[in-house]
């Protein structure tokens, strides 16, 4: 396995949020590792992260293991991640 298709099973994904075609598939959550953290911006707290294409607000979970969505509408699509 590739280190790109070992990045992308990180992912979890949703195909079914808001109603779209089950082709589209959405983010909700991302590991919490140097490429991912990459895709954000820190706010001067450093709790919340900025993704710095879509401005959604994201955090690191609880445990600290990965980035999830601070509001459900600002999950991520395929299109706004970066392989």
């Amino acid at each position: 396995m590739s280190i790109s298709e070992k990045w992308f099973d990180e992912f979890i994904w949703n195909s079914s949020i808001n109603n779209v075609p089950a082709k589209k598939r959405f983010c909700n959550s991302l590991p919490n590792n140097k490429k991912a953290r990459q895709m954000f911006i820190a706010t001067d707290s450093g709790k919340l992260l900025i993704h710095k294409s879509s401005r959604a607000l994201w955090r690191l979970s609880e445990d600290g293991k990965s980035i999830e969505p601070v509001f459900d509408a600002d999950v991520l699509s395929e299109q706004d991640i970066e392989f």
